[in-house]
């Protein structure tokens, strides 16, 4: 049964937004509590110290001979608020120049422990090769460098290539049939030479067959699949049995952020920055495709910024109604909670009836606050009898703002009182 709004019963809908897990029975979900790092996709694994031979299965077809093609990806380029595992910023690090060593071999182990499982490895692959770079790619050698860091017995060739004269590139191209017509102008199979020995001995240069070889593929991401397509049946076309294309990073749909631009009340997008894979969430403007004021903060920050309003919900819940009946609707509203706490404890501490806490109010209320600790609360004759003082003379003796005011216009009165009371005793 299919559910319309969140896809529940539709598998690859629900791959497409990119689950952190899957599980279809109460067993998988039991396993993945025990193990949970055990469980993430392979690449995810890795970046997160563990070993996983898991991967996002997209795609099966099985061909009429009996031959059969698979899409599978080994880690999403999610940039969900709330999945600490999606490695959407580790996508962006691959182009980055910069990128270290261990990062690439991150992503190195991650597709060798995928590849080196025996429900892989032991189908029978004959070759292993991958999507090569372009003259214009950067970095250069881009996928090469990882290509070689990773560990297999499958024998390692280059089968495919870019056109010398191959101009732009797929990411400005976002539909398909767009796609499919730069893959076949630019993309080709194209067979490396080998040296075998003829039965009499001498010594020939030729091309590497691969009329009914079995191939994986690498690819660094998959969005369409346009490329995957291409690739399995140029393959195919020239002779490959079985293709297993394998994507390191599937592309998943926009998560929805329920952030809200705290200067004009619009939705707020996260980003990520492609240097170094920061995270920020952004009120896209409309010179960037945007309808937002372009406002933006860093992720960290604003994390910081929710838990800290929260907890001063929790804290102070009735005086922070209070102090923000006329300051909800500010740009920078829980910031301005934040920056005044103190405000708030002074509302928690000296009122108990609902009251109009603006500035000038707040203002005399600490100067009440000041005068009542000067002189009653530091006094010592005086902060033993003045609640009861109050409690006999004023209606509102349970609200301490109010009664510090009264007692402090009541001096005189207040002392007569506590004369009084000693006489007695």
């Amino acid at each position: 049964i299919k559910d319309c709004r969140d896809g529940i019963g539709d598998e690859m809908l629900s791959r497409k937004m990119g689950p952190t897990y899957e599980a279809k029975t109460f067993n998988e979900i039991e396993n993945i509590l025990d193990s949970p790092l055990n469980y993430l996709y392979s690449i995810e694994a890795s970046f997160a110290g563990s070993q996983s031979y898991r991967s996002v299965k997209l795609n099966y077809n099985r061909y009429r001979d009996d031959s059969y093609a698979c899409i599978r990806c080994l880690a999403r380029q999610e940039q969900g608020a709330c999945d600490i595992y999606g490695c959407a910023d580790k996508y962006f690090m691959v182009s980055n120049p910069l990128r270290p060593p261990e990062f690439l071999q991150h992503l190195a182990n991650g597709i060798s422990s995928y590849i080196n499982q025996d429900a892989i490895k032991n189908r029978g692959w004959d070759y292993f090769t991958y999507l090569t770079d372009k003259q214009s790619t950067i970095p250069a050698n881009k996928m090469k460098e990882i290509f070689d860091l990773v560990n297999t017995d499958i024998k390692k060739v280059q089968l495919l290539k870019w056109a010398d004269n191959v101009q732009g590139s797929l990411r400005n191209r976002n539909l398909y049939n767009e796609r499919q017509a730069f893959l076949q102008n630019y993309l080709s199979v194209e067979c490396p030479k080998e040296f075998i020995t003829d039965k009499f001995g001498q010594t020939l240069e030729q091309d590497i067959s691969i009329d009914g070889k079995n191939i994986i593929v690498l690819d660094d991401q998959l969005t369409t699949a346009a490329t995957a397509w291409h690739v399995i049946r140029s393959l195919k076309d020239k002779g490959a049995r079985n293709v297993l294309f394998i994507a390191m990073f599937q592309m998943t749909l926009a998560v929805n952020s329920d952030v809200v631009c705290p200067m004009c009340g619009k939705p707020m997008l996260l980003k990520i920055r492609r240097s170094d894979g920061h995270r920020f969430y952004s009120c896209t403007p409309p010179q960037f495709r945007g309808e937002g004021c372009g406002y933006g903060i860093d992720c960290e920050r604003w994390n910081a910024i929710e838990d800290e309003y929260y907890r001063i919900k929790r804290e102070y819940e009735w005086a922070l109604e209070q102090f923000s009946y006329s300051r909800k609707h500010l740009p920078n509203y829980k910031l301005i909670v934040i920056n005044s706490l103190d405000k708030i404890r002074l509302i928690a501490e000296m009122c108990t009836y609902s009251v109009d806490c603006n500035d000038e109010f707040l203002q005399h209320l600490q100067e009440i606050k000041q005068e009542g600790e000067s002189h009653i609360i530091n006094n010592n004759k005086r902060n033993k009898y003045w609640e009861e003082f109050v409690y006999n003379c004023f209606d509102y003796w349970d609200d301490k703002g109010r009664s510090l005011e009264y007692t402090l216009s009541h001096l005189e009165d207040l002392d007569a009182y506590i004369n009084n009371r000693i006489t007695e005793k």
